[in-house]
């Protein structure tokens, strides 16, 4: 569930009822607080958070971690950009949400993409893998931004990062420096990471732009950037043939170019092409979640992507989902509410109070809700469930021959009108329950398969 931070004065407001959270028409929270009695807006918020309810499960460090997207997404620079641009075009550089998020984003694909130079082309052994697993991404992340690390053609220096970490960490850093096929992958890498960076730069400074038409000149130029390096990621020859760790490196920093053109668009005020570009991105990567459990051949695998399909599905798809929807609302204001929208003061987000720990940062939520699936679930059907998770439309499948095989076995309460509200994590396990039953006699039931089960 999303949770969005507000300003204390507006915070006070709301708590004490005198004051609310807009909704769209079909019931979304918004991120604008407006007076009860009145209806004026008030001003928006500073901050969202993800997954509450895994939050609470994990009690007060949880809750100080805020939630963070994986991809460094933040709606609220989003939105707040649309108002400053509606507000006054010359003055968007001084909205440090947007240049906030364009320094963070940019750390994020370093950080991403440095990764892939020690998960590497093939098969990593399950102790490297943790050398660079879901909250050493935001560990390394965060190392970054508190030592100012430059990050050359895109890739950090992991020997310095993750040192003493053991023999195997720095075993694996040579077999992937000595790969003739990842140097290949890497050079591509590389450019892409130059088009992407020189786009950024090129966005700040049509942020600084007085004169608009240049200004949407650099911006539209810039977005061009932005395509051609999502191209080289999005090429076959550095995805195919990579296993599931490296093939979700990978994606990822294509999400990532992805959102950034579709903000291009926002900051254009071309919100209508902004909310289709989200939308595609949801779907891109709720198709290349599913990829990547394909691709899982050992539990290694699974243990490595698992958690941080989980996080991505609980906060950055979650976020995507925000910011679609205050685009397309403020697409549809009457023209008295547009004027109101664009008299707000723009608020500036939080500074972050202090640095979490690695202790802090092992304990996100995601983490500790794939510990508990593990438990109760074989990998097969841990498989599925993440799989039902990005893409529902497999539960019709999966619900008829659930169903089917229960009225066989006269367990008449399993039945589609019942199974459509149970979970992707009963879902899963009922269908792997009865597929192990009608496969009991197949020597190779217990293998994770690199193809779907629920398909």
């Amino acid at each position: 569930m999303i949770s969005f931070i507000f300003p204390p004065h507006l915070q006070a407001g709301l708590a004490a009822g005198t004051s609310e959270i807009v909704k769209t028409g079909a019931g979304p929270l918004i991120g604008v607080a407006r007076d009860k009695a009145t209806g004026r807006f008030l001003g928006h918020a500073i901050g969202v958070t993800g997954n509450q309810a895994a939050s609470q499960v994990l009690g007060n460090v949880a809750s100080q971690m805020a939630q963070t997207s994986l991809l460094g997404m933040n709606p609220m620079a989003g939105f707040t950009g649309v108002i400053s641009v509606a507000q006054n075009h010359h003055i968007v550089h001084q909205n440090k949400h947007i240049i906030g998020q364009l320094a963070h984003v940019t750390r994020s694909l370093g950080v991403l993409q440095t990764t892939m130079g020690f998960i590497g082309v093939g098969t990593v052994a399950n102790v490297a893998l943790g050398a660079v697993s879901l909250w050493q991404i935001f560990k390394l992340r965060q190392d970054v931004e508190k030592l100012g690390i430059k990050i050359d053609q895109g890739f950090l220096d992991l020997t310095s990062l993750i040192q003493d970490q053991g023999q195997a960490i720095q075993e694996q850093l040579d077999r992937v420096a000595e790969d003739i096929k990842f140097e290949q992958h890497r050079m591509e890498l590389v450019k892409a990471y130059g088009q992407f960076s020189g786009a950024i730069e090129l966005v700040k400074t049509g942020l600084y732009c007085d004169d608009e038409s240049i200004r949407n000149a650099d911006l539209a130029n810039a977005r061009s950037m932005l395509r051609e390096a999502l191209s080289i990621y999005r090429n076959p020859n550095i995805l195919d043939d990579v296993k599931a760790p490296g093939y979700l490196r990978r994606v990822e920093c294509a999400w990532l170019i992805e959102y950034e053109i579709a903000r291009s668009y926002s900051l254009q005020n071309q919100l209508g092409s902004s909310c289709q570009s989200l939308l595609s991105l949801a779907e891109h990567i709720r198709e290349d979640g599913v990829e990547v459990i394909n691709r899982c051949e050992t539990e290694a695998d699974l243990d490595f992507v698992g958690p941080e399909l989980l996080h991505i599905y609980d906060n950055d798809l979650a976020f995507l989902d925000v910011e679609h929807n205050q685009l397309d609302w403020v697409r549809s204001l009457p023209p008295e509410d547009k004027e109101q929208l664009q008299s707000l003061e723009i608020s500036n987000p939080p500074a972050s109070d202090r640095e979490l720990s690695g202790e802090e940062l092992s304990q996100l939520p995601a983490i500790a809700q794939y510990e508990d699936f593990k438990q109760k679930s074989h990998p097969l059907a841990l498989c599925d469930q993440i799989r039902l998770m990005m893409k529902p439309q497999l539960r019709v499948d999966c619900i008829d021959y659930i169903s089917g095989r229960a009225q066989q076995e006269g367990h008449r309460t399993l039945i589609p009108q019942y199974l459509k509200e149970a979970s992707p994590f009963a879902i899963a396990n009922l269908y792997h329950y009865f597929t192990l039953r009608d496969n009991s006699g197949d020597e190779d039931i217990e293998e994770i398969p690199s193809q779907p089960v629920a398909s």
